[in-house]
C-alpha cells in the first residue's frame, strides 16, 4: 500500500469521528532527541531507566549503532531530551537534571561528546521537558515550564552560551510539562517563534516572539478546557508558509489537531483518530514531503500509528506499522534523515529504542531495534 494510492482526506481540519470510550492508560513519557549531526549522520539522544544520557546514531540511513552512555545518573529516569544544532557543526543536547538545572552536552562534527554540564539556575522540574527551536542560523531557544508554572525561554547566539532564562507571562502552567515550539515564517511579514503548552486547567496557551523586532506576546489562552490531563504534551509544526498545526492526545485517547493561519486566532481542536492512545501520549509531527505532513504516536497496544494530510485537505486516520514493540503512549520523535527518508524513533517496551523509516511516499518499513 502506497500513500499516494490512498484517499487523503481531512484538511487542516477535520476527520469527524464518534467519541470513543475513554482510553485506559495514561502516558508518562515524553521527549526523545532526534537531529542530523552531519550530512550523513542521524543522532538520537535519550535518558535511560537509570537517569543516564545516551546517544546512538545511524550513518547513511543504515543500521543504528548501539547506544553509548555519555553521563552519570544526573537526571531522573526517562527524562525528556532535546537535540538541535546551535551553530556550525555543533550538535547540542539539553535536559533538566535531578537538581532542577538545565544541562547541556554537545559534540562538534564527528568528535567525542562532552559530559553534560549545568547551564542555568535551579528553576526547572526534575524530569521536566525542555524544547529546542531554531530562530535563525546561529540562534537557538530553549523553552520549559518552571517549577512555579511559568513559561521560561533561554536563548543562545552562536556558540557563546546560554542567556539567563526569561519568564514569559505569569504562572498557570504545569511545572515540567512539554512545550511545543516552532519557527513560523512566510518570507514576508511573519517571522516569529511560537510556543504552546496546556495549562493547569487543560486549556491551550500560546506565546510568540517576533524575530524581527524582538517583541514578546505572553501566553494567551487559545482554547477552552480540553478533556485531557493538565500539562499534556503538544507538538507544533509549520504545515505550510501561513499555517501552524498543533497535535496532542485528548482524554478520550484520540489524536487531535488545532491550527492557526497567519497570526490569527487558533481553530480546533478536532480529533483525527479513534481512542486507541493513552491519555497524554506523545505525538510527533514532521513534513514527509513539501506537501505532506505526517503525525506518529504509539497506541495502547504498543504499535506505531501513522496519520497524514496532503496540503490542506482532510487528514487520513492512522494506519498501523509493525507489531507491539513500543512503550504505549511513549516518547517519539521524527525528522528527515535525508531528502527522501523520514525517520521515527520511539521508546521500546524495555529500556531500548525502536526506529521506523519511510522513503518518499512509499510504505513504512516496520520498526527495528536501535542498536
Amino acid at each position: 500500500m502506497r500513500l499516494h494510492r490512498i484517499a487523503v482526506l481531512v484538511p487542516v481540519a477535520l476527520l469527524a469521528l464518534p467519541a470513543p470510550a475513554s482510553a485506559a492508560g495514561v502516558a508518562d513519557d515524553h521527549g526523545l532527541g532526534l537531529a542530523k549531526q552531519s550530512t550523513n549522520r542521524l543522532t538520537t539522544a535519550f535518558i535511560d531507566e537509570t537517569g543516564t544520557l545516551n546517544v546512538a546514531w545511524a550513518d547513511n540511513a543504515g543500521a543504528w549503532s548501539r547506544p553509548v552512555r555519555i553521563s552519570g545518573t544526573v537526571a531522573t529516569p526517562r527524562s525528556p531530551v532535546a537535540l538541535a544544532k546551535p551553530a556550525g557543526n555543533r550538535l547540542q543536547a539539553v535536559f533538566t537534571g535531578k537538581n532542577r538545572m538545565m544541562y547541556e552536552a554537545h559534540v562538534d562534527g564527528g568528535g567525542k561528546w562532552t559530559a553534560p554540564q549545568p547551564v542555568g539556575p535551579d528553576i526547572g522540574e526534575p524530569g521536566g521537558s525542555v524544547t529546542l527551536v531554531k530562530g535563525g542560523p546561529d540562534h537557538l531557544a530553549a523553552a520549559f515550564v518552571d517549577r512555579s508554572g511559568r513559561l521560561r525561554v533561554a536563548e543562545s547566539q552562536g556558540l557563546a552560551g546560554w542567556a539567563e532564562p526569561r519568564a514569559v507571562g505569569g504562572g498557570g502552567g504545569v511545572p515540567g510539562s512539554a512545550v511545543g515550539a516552532v519557527k513560523q515564517t512566510n518570507g514576508l511579514l511573519i517571522n516569529r517563534l511560537v510556543f504552546a503548552f496546556f495549562n493547569n486547567r487543560s486549556a491551550l496557551e500560546v506565546a510568540t516572539k517576533n524575530l524581527n523586532t524582538g517583541d514578546w506576546n505572553p501566553p494567551t489562552v487559545q482554547s477552552g478546557p480540553v478533556d485531557n490531563r493538565p500539562g499534556t504534551a503538544v507538538s507544533l509544526v509549520q504545515q505550510d508558509p501561513d499555517l501552524v498545526t498543533a497535535a496532542f492526545v485528548d482524554g478520550d485517547g484520540r489524536i487531535n489537531v488545532a491550527w492557526t493561519i497567519g497570526t490569527g486566532k487558533w481553530d480546533g481542536p478536532v480529533p483525527i483518530s479513534d481512542g486507541s492512545f493513552p491519555r497524554g501520549a506523545d505525538v510527533a509531527l514532521a513534513k514527509q514531503t513539501p506537501g505532506l505532513l505526517t503525525a506518529t504516536a504509539i497506541d495502547e497496544s504498543g504499535r506505531l500509528n501513522v496519520a497524514w494530510v496532503q496540503g490542506r485537505k482532510r487528514w487520513n486516520a492512522p494506519i498501523l506499522v509493525g507489531g507491539p514493540v513500543g512503550r504505549p503512549g511513549g516518547a517519539i520523535a521524527m525528522t528527515k534523515e535525508n531528502d527522501n527518508t523520514l525517520t521515527a524513533v520511539f521508546r521500546g517496551r524495555g529500556d531500548g529504542l525502536q526506529s521506523a523509516r519511510v522513503h518518499y511516499t512509499e510504505q513504512w518499513e516496520p520498526p527495528v531495534s536501535v542498536g
